[in-house]
């Protein structure tokens, strides 16, 4: 039930089982055997009475369904006896190496209690189960990479077509054109010299029975 707290309704705390606790959680209410205590941090307090001494202590606490280590601080360790039954409300699981640890910050309360007849069950310890932090591993693609903006299309046969001082591409098969071109021009025959061209004349003009002195003076003339 609710209760009336100026003009405000309060909800009942709802106490949940050692056995439901997880990693991660907070603002769990439960009632609890204190089953072991051992310090584990103690300094300050011994070195003079006035400065504020700091404790830690590790405690074994459970119900009828399982056990979980406790991290008490400071005046929590004077509650955590031997043998007490505890109130803890807002507590919260912290990690240690990979194992739970109920623990209470100042927004939550420990209380001490009547004794609870439940037998606490020590088969259970939740604090010696390992837990593991999933990483998420995103699965990474190729990633294609876009070409230069001055690098050419390459042909075929794996090398790019040439270009002419104004840029424009020029096909392969100019080149080798112009070159075939250039051998016929290399082995065709000339124009022949004078002397040559007047012996030829007279040779053509001898055979025909025809008069070489014409041709003679012509060569001469030039």
């Amino acid at each position: 039930m609710a209760a009336n707290v100026g003009g405000r309704s309060l909800r009942k705390p709802m106490f949940v089982k050692a056995d439901s606790l997880k990693p991660g959680t907070n603002g769990h209410n439960l009632v609890v055997k204190v089953v072991s205590t051992e310090t584990t941090l103690q300094k300050g307090a011994a070195a003079s009475p006035h400065l504020r001494g700091i404790r830690v202590a590790e405690c074994l606490v459970g119900d009828e369904t399982a056990t979980i280590l406790f991290a008490a601080r400071n005046e929590q360790v004077d509650l955590m006896k031997p043998g007490n039954t505890v109130i803890i409300r807002n507590a919260k699981i912290d990690m240690y190496k990979g194992n739970m640890r109920l623990a209470v910050d100042k927004w939550g309360r420990i209380e001490v209690t009547e004794p609870a007849t439940f037998v606490v069950n020590e088969d259970n310890n939740l604090s010696l189960v390992d837990y593991e932090l999933a990483k998420s591993q995103s699965a990474t693609k190729p990633r294609k990479i876009p070409p230069a903006k001055n690098q050419t299309k390459q042909r075929k046969g794996g090398h790019p077509p040439t270009r002419s001082r104004q840029g424009i591409e020029r096909p392969d098969n100019v080149t080798e054109i112009s070159q075939e071109r250039g051998d016929e021009t290399k082995d065709a025959p000339g124009p022949l010299p004078r002397k040559a061209a007047g012996e030829r004349a007279r040779l053509l003009l001898s055979r025909h029975g025809l008069d070489t002195e014409e041709v003679d003076r012509g060569c001469s003339c030039r």
